[in-house]
């Protein structure tokens, strides 16, 4: 999965990446008023914990979408 080499590639550990990636099959549950990522703006998202998979494919989706860096 392409965020655990992001975190290891982040610490500065020597990766080497033979084939494809998989860059991550996450579902993102909303509401009416939540129907895209940019609308988490302002939103609280639980998550499993901070640096996990999950936190940095999150991190990555919210950045793209240019919404601030959540605080640690």
């Amino acid at each position: 999965m392409a965020a655990n080499l992001v975190i290891q590639i982040d610490r500065g550990d020597p990766v080497t990446v033979l084939a494809g990636v998989h860059v991550g099959c996450f579902e993102l549950f909303g509401t009416e008023r939540v129907r895209a990522i940019r609308d988490l703006r302002g939103k609280t998202v639980a998550l499993t914990g901070l640096g996990l998979t999950p936190h940095v494919f999150l991190a990555s989706m919210v950045a793209y979408v240019g919404l601030a860096r959540a605080r640690t």
